[in-house]
């Protein structure tokens, strides 16, 4: 694979995520809208065929997904992990709250990508002003 197309699945990877995250507990507040529109600027999205000229996802973008989800947990590297663990939770405390659900969301993500639950919750640690955080297991 080459740098672009692993480039190209972590973008629809933390993409896909970050939306799931800021969705998760019911209520979406501008401050997570900024997040994800600086983070994943719709130009960058657009460079990468994800979303067409109206911001709609296309097939492409939904089959990048699916792909990274197959394929990041074998190529990424643990920092690689641990960096997209990272945007994923500054995206939960985008609000300045972090939620329950957004929590198993970032289990979630983090199982996929082949991480055990202390390497998510120290990610997430790395990135935290709260300091220390106590992770449920996500429901399966």
């Amino acid at each position: 694979m080459d740098g672009y197309q692993l480039e190209r699945l972590k973008l629809a990877f933390s993409h896909h995520f970050a939306g799931t995250i800021v969705d998760a507990d019911g209520e979406i507040d501008v401050s997570e809208l900024a997040f994800i529109a600086k983070a994943f600027p719709n130009e960058t999205l657009q460079t990468c065929g994800f979303v067409d000229l109206e911001g709609r996802y296309t097939d492409a973008y939904r089959v990048a997904v699916d792909e990274s989800m197959r394929l990041l947990p074998e190529v990424l590297s643990k920092a690689d992990k641990v960096g997209l663990i990272r945007t994923l939770f500054s995206a939960a405390i985008a609000d300045g709250q972090f939620h329950f659900q957004e929590g198993n969301v970032l289990m979630l993500a983090g199982q996929l990508l082949g991480m055990d639950g202390d390497e998510i919750t120290g990610a997430m640690e790395q990135e935290s002003p709260m300091g220390e955080l106590e992770l449920p297991e996500p429901e399966k």
